[in-house]
């Protein structure tokens, strides 16, 4: 072949790869061309002077191989053996046998690393003699660092044994694959890990199939997995995980290594091919559930025709005579229809029935290689469409995408709207991402390190650069920057001494040999250090802020029994000496939780069909009440639709448990739009959608003089989000966005006058360059070499910040000045009058002293004089006591609270949020609307009439609130509360200090490696306040908190790409992503307004971009066996969730844990807390099936911040040893017992590679 041509009919027209040869030194080598004119130059060796050519050198160009630059050289060597009929044969000399034994990777700076492997020898021939051979398995790999000019130090190494080898019979009968044992050894050569596989253990059960099927022989072998042992180094023993099978090969039971067992059932009527039913095990919380799901199929094609869950619930399926899906029809009432159709060879048209008249619609389009080169959705506007157009560059990689736009549908010209363009080297890596602006990222690879520029921030460009080891793993990172720090330990800079010459601030991480993350070195900061068992788990973890947490599994003789679950976190110790022990039902779902110090219980209740006097629906396999124990006892019951969204979240505090709830209730339309909502307090709000899943309107059923029926109305969006809409006082919003889709402007006008308005002028990254705000002034600012603001500054107001290197903000310079000290723990130095607990928690700041129960919520102010808190089971503050009197709060889904009441039970206040906004408040027996700036801080209210009645200026960490007027309402910086007796603001999680611009507690979550600044567990929004907010406390995110702002408001590139050798020699580039987000409408977004997928089934959670193409680890573990760690993604013990992210592991559990149990409408609600919004349009969704073709049910999941960059995902899949499918179906949320724990990487092609999709989840992972 000397070329080939491909035509994508794209529109780009034919792009041709050539093949030919060229002279070097000599010799005759082979050379690729690509359609871009870089080559790839070939070596082919005769094995031993043979005539058997093998490649054995291939080097990589970035232009040609005489004027470009060699970017990597990768070396095969084999082994082989002389081909024994060569004595028969014509002279020729020829080898067989051969293996790649050694695969030698040099970088484009002579950096040097290997992968070696050695083979079997157990093939025995005779032929002219004997002969011992190779089956080509692997026996023992050795992967090596990087040297210089030599591959460096061995770093790890994994043994393998073959049930071929050690049962005769096996090899007899031809089955030579199946691992009997795989050991890892570090480079010294002591033993890290080591797993046993069995096979054919147990008896066979009878499936009773007669037809066309006859058993073999007893004793046969058949190589079934019936066994899985993984040692644990801490007891010497192993946790088990046992499956039996049927005579016809497939699953009967598996028993996790708590004992408990799934039994798979295969209906005669298929002739035992297909899996009709699985019968989990039963449980009893607090009741005796038995969690069935059964598959209904065709017979002839495998589809699956019908699915039934737990709660026997049917969704129907039906396909068109190409086995292609036409329709999904979903429980009646509550669940509607989907139905696809195929308008032509290239194009997909879904749609969902919203009610009884309307759908959504939706066209996906591809070209001829299949690639997604535009979609579009109805939106109900003017320009009908909302459009995103994908183009691929003559390599086929993604080379421009476009910004959302409104268009008029497919027949618009392709991709010539603004968006972003990518450009990459030889290797697939992305070089420059340049935006419609011009502004641009760019990315360049020196040997293990990678240098990205960002766009700028007005002041400079934010430099990083990232080196891994011979694994891929981040070794260091350096934070570029030749500016002496005015403040702080270790602050100047210095050669970073990594492949990249940069001078700086190096941040350090080392490993174990599993890949776990050991330490982390910040110049004078004391270490964060890291400790694990055997499979992983983190049974120490030593942090600066925090101190030392240790964790205990499968047993702890110290916690109350039962105190054995086999597999499971049992119990965590902090710093302060506190314990927390868990427990756990057959099912592995987290039943309590109780502490050591008095901290009252929490309880969480499944399956049940009432409780707290509530008759409850739908609740087998999802949790039905939780509850904390007297005296201040707290709970809320849990009821669901047919598809498992919750209906019924009646809650009751510490004045009415026992006795009543308050009644709050939802009901939603076809697709799960929420229609309505009561709040507790007897009103009922009424909200209506557009058929792009975007409020139209909210009406209140509280209706009279002071409080209008319709809240919102005529609400119209454009390609970016909300442009207008007009509220129930007679004021209108006009917003206004950047080219790029930053909320740029927004005026709120009654009868001609303008009550409030903001307009925004943006740094080529994102940040905010200036803010005229008609309420809090006119400002300008300028950031550091660490995107940390530097200065603001106003007519009469000019401010100035020191920080250090770890983010500790030391002086606040201005008309309102603070100065504070800071040791090598990130703490405020002694003399201050700020003092800590062990735990790290502010126990006194000089104006109050604080108190902490076991979970870090603060209880107290002032040992209980000041005000003292209750929280419930999720960690929501239920009461507040000031003095003698006391309120109690009623949230919503998504966190809010929603209503305030008295002690009587009488409503103070309420709140009053859709669309992701705050809309209004009640209270003083009126309605105040709410108008907020792009971070969501309520800037100004207005009351009935459409008057202004309140606004407030503050400083940009929330400082120095003053507001003029009533103050209805104590929600101010990012719409958080402040509460008037300690000056804190209640940010869920934890309390943030705004004249300290901190918090008072340090982050459960711990940050992200690629970020060194968002380790110091303490510091509020990355030190970026006007651009960054933190909606939960744990961990902080975009500013996309309200409705007002930009549905893609990510504001500059938080992230490194580093670059890593694969053992097969491959270069390959990854993207860490730190931050992500929601838009208004639900969808998970990246900054260009791409949209992703994420699902929630009964088989877990899935984030995905669609079309991505996956590569990457995969574990898989049964139920209640112990965990498997993939990739850097933390610890999973069955599916009881509880993270310690191993990249910074320590203090994740120290939130406790969250158990996805299969209950959809837990998982979203504590999503939705995190910031997410589901998109209910995507309840089934085929064009972003999961991996290997198994199901899950798409919501969204965001990108890389400013790259529109893939998002990596996280999956937890129902197998296809569950239901063979081979489809996405929608899953009625059941617990499998059996899955798959897929962390993937994303190919550089789609855009870059992420790791670090844990923070996505961080509250659905802390609770």
């Amino acid at each position: 072949m000397i070329s080939r041509t491909i035509n994508a009919n794209d529109g780009a027209g034919p792009h041709t790869t050539t093949y030919g040869t060229t002279v070097v030194n000599g010799f005759l080598i082979p050379v690729q061309t690509d359609p871009a004119g870089n080559e790839i130059l070939h070596t082919f060796t005769g094995l031993g002077g043979s005539c058997s050519n093998y490649e054995t050198k291939t080097q990589y160009y970035q232009g040609t191989h005489t004027t470009g630059t060699l970017l990597r050289t990768v070396q095969t060597d084999y082994t082989y053996q002389p081909n024994h009929q060569d004595v028969v044969g014509d002279g020729v000399s020829t080898v067989i046998n051969v293996l790649p034994i050694r695969i030698t990777t040099t970088l484009n700076n002579n950096k040097v690393s290997k992968v070696e492997k050695d083979y079997d020898s157990n093939l025995h021939l005779i032929f002219h003699g004997a002969f011992t051979e190779s089956y080509g398995n692997v026996m023992e790999m050795r992967e090596y660092d990087y040297g210089s000019g030599a591959p460096g130090p061995l770093l790890r190494k994994t043994d393998y044994t073959y049930k071929a080898f050690d049962t005769a019979s096996y090899l007899t009968a031809n089955i030579i694959d199946p691992v009997s044992s795989v050991t890892v050894y570090d480079g010294s050569g002591n033993q890290v890990s080591k797993t046993n596989y069995g096979y054919d253990e147990y008896t066979l059960q009878s499936s009773g199939v007669t037809t066309n099927f006859t058993p073999p022989p007893a004793g046969t072998p058949r190589g079934n997995l019936t066994s899985v042992k993984k040692w644990l180094n801490t007891t010497g023993g192993t946790l088990n995980t046992i499956t039996t099978y049927y005579d016809t090969g497939m699953p009967y039971r598996v028993t996790d290594p708590g004992g408990h067992t799934t039994t798979y059932s295969y209906s005669l009527t298929y002739a035992g091919g297909y899996l009709t039913q699985t019968n989990l095990p039963d449980t009893n919380s607090p009741n005796l559930a038995h969690h069935v799901i059964s598959g209904l199929y065709d017979f002839y094609t495998a589809k699956l025709t019908s699915f039934t869950d737990q709660n026997s619930q049917a969704t129907q399926y039906a396909y068109d005579s190409l086995w292609r899906m036409t329709s999904a029809t979903f429980p009646s009432p509550d669940g509607g229809q989907t139905t696809f159709s195929y308008p032509d060879l290239v194009t997909i048209e879904r749609k969902n029935k919203i009610d009884g008249t309307r759908w959504t619609d939706m066209f996906v389009h591809f070209d001829g290689l299949g690639r997604e080169i535009r979609r579009i959705s109805a939106n109900d506007e003017a320009t009908p469409w909302d459009q995103t157009d994908t183009c691929y560059d003559v390599l086929g990689q993604k080379h421009f995408v476009t910004y959302p736009y409104q268009g008029n549908g497919l027949s618009d010209s392709q991709c010539t709207k603004p968006g972003d363009t990518y450009s990459y080297d030889t290797l697939g890596r992305v070089t420059a991402i340049t935006h419609s602006d011009n502004s641009v990222i760019t990315t360049t690879y020196t040997g293990a390190a990678t240098k990205v520029t960002d766009e700028g921030n007005g002041t400079r460009n934010l430099q990083r650069v990232s080196q891994v080891d011979g694994l891929g793993r981040l070794i260091s990172l350096c934070e570029i920057s030749s500016l002496t720090l005015p403040v702080g330990l270790t602050p100047a800079p210095a050669a970073c001494g990594q492949d990249v010459s940069a001078t700086g601030f190096l941040t350090s991480y080392s490993y174990d040999t599993l890949g776990n993350l050991k330490t982390v070195v910040q110049g004078g900061l004391n270490s964060r250090t890291f400790q694990y068992d055997s499979l992983s788990r983190l049974t120490s973890g030593s942090n600066p802020e925090s101190g030392t947490t240790s964790y205990k599994y499968d047993s702890d003789s110290a916690c109350t029994t039962p105190n054995s679950f086999t597999g499971l976190l049992i119990s965590k110790m902090d710093a302060r000496s506190i314990r927390t022990c868990m427990r756990y039902d057959a099912l592995n779902r987290l039943t309590q939780k109780n502490y050591s110090d008095g901290t009252p219980t929490a309880t969480y209740n499944f399956d049940e069909s009432a409780a707290n006097s509530v008759t409850l629906a739908n609740t087998i396999g999802r949790l039905s009440s939780q509850s904390t124990a007297a005296p201040n006892a707290t709970g809320e019951v849990y009821s669901y639709d047919q598809l498992g969204r919750i209906k019924i979240n009646s809650q009751c505090t510490p004045q009415n448990c026992g006795t009543s709830v308050f009644a709050v209730s939802y009901a939603y339309d076809l697709i799960g739009n929420q229609t309505s909502a009561t709040n507790g307090a007897g009103v009922t709000f009424t909200e209506a959608y557009n058929r792009a899943n975007r409020l139209l309107s909210l009406t209140s059923s509280l209706v009279d003089a002071n409080h209008p029926g319709t809240l919102l109305q005529n609400a119209h969006y454009g390609s970016f989000g909300l442009t207008s809409d007009s509220l129930g006082n007679g004021m209108s919003d006009a917003l206004g966005y950047a080219s790029r889709g930053w909320l740029q402007s927004v005026s709120a006008t009654s009868g001609g006058t303008t009550r409030y308005s903001f307009s925004l002028t943006f740094a080529p990254d994102g940040d905010i360059a200036t803010g005229n705000d008609s309420v809090n002034g006119n400002w300008a600012h300028t950031y550091d070499d660490f995107n940390r603001l530097l200065t603001a500054n106003a007519t009469g107001q000019a401010y100035t910040y020191d920080y250090d290197r770890f983010g500790n903000r030391w002086h606040q310079n201005g008309p309102h000045p603070s100065s504070l000290g800071f040791d090598a723990n990130n703490r405020i130095v002694p003399g201050s009058g700020v003092t800590y607990d062990a735990a790290g928690n502010v126990t006194a700041d000089g104006s109050h002293s604080y108190g902490y129960d076991a979970e870090g919520h603060l209880f107290q102010v002032d040992g209980g004089s000041a005000a003292s808190y209750v929280y419930d089971a999720n960690g929501q503050r239920i009461r507040k006591t000031t003095g003698v009197s006391s309120v109690d709060y009623v949230y919503d889904l998504s966190g809010h609270a929603q209503s305030e009441m008295n002690s009587s039970g009488s409503w103070n206040r309420g709140e009053v949020f859709a669309g992701g906004r705050h809309v209004a408040t009640y209270g003083n027996n009126t309605t105040y609307f709410i108008h907020s700036d792009w971070l969501g801080t309520e800037r100004s209210r207005t009351d009935k009439s459409g008057n202004s009645y309140e606004t407030c200026t503050s400083l940009a960490f929330g400082d120095w609130l003053t507001c003029t007027g009533g103050d209805p309402s104590p929600m101010h910086f990012t719409g958080k509360e402040r509460d008037a007796e300690s000056g804190l603001d209640n940010f869920e999680a934890r309390y943030m200090s705004s004249s300290m611009g901190r918090f008072m507690s340090p982050d459960l979550l711990g940050g992200h490696q690629e970020d060194p600044q968002t380790l110091n567990r303490y510091i509020y929004a990355r030190n970026n306040p006007l651009n960054f907010v933190d909606p939960t406390g744990l961990d902080f995110n975009l500013a996309c908190s309200t409705e007002e702002n930009t549905p893609t408001c990510q504001n500059g590139l938080q992230g490194t790409t580093t670059t890593t050798t694969d053992a097969n020699g491959n270069q390959v580039s990854k993207f860490t992503a730190t931050v992500i987000s929601n838009d208004k409408n639900g969808n998970l977004v990246d900054k260009n307004g791409n949209q992703y997928n994420a699902s929630i089934s009964g088989a877990g959670v899935s984030l995905s971009q669609a079309g991505s193409n996956q590569t990457g680890s995969l574990g898989v573990f049964i139920n209640g066996s112990n965990p498997t760690t993939v990739q850097d993604a933390g610890n999973f013990p069955g599916f009881t969730f509880n993270f310690t992210y191993s990249n910074i592991a320590s203090g994740v559990n120290a939130g406790g844990t969250f158990k996805y149990s299969g209950n959809y409408g837990d998982a979203e609600a504590a999503l939705l807390k995190a910031g997410f919004q589901a998109y209910p349009g995507d309840a089934f969704d085929p064009f972003h099936l999961s991996s290997y073709g198994n199901a899950a049910v798409d919501f969204r999941s965001p990108g890389a911040a400013g790259t529109g960059a893939g998002s990596g995902h996280f999956t937890v899949y129902e197998p296809r040893t569950i239901l063979e499918h081979g489809m996405i179906i929608h899953l009625t949320w059941t617990t499998p017992t059996r899955g798959t724990l897929h962390l993937g990487e994303h190919n550089v092609y789609n855009g870059g590679l992420i790791d670090h999709t844990i923070e996505v989840l961080k509250y659905l992972f802390h609770r």
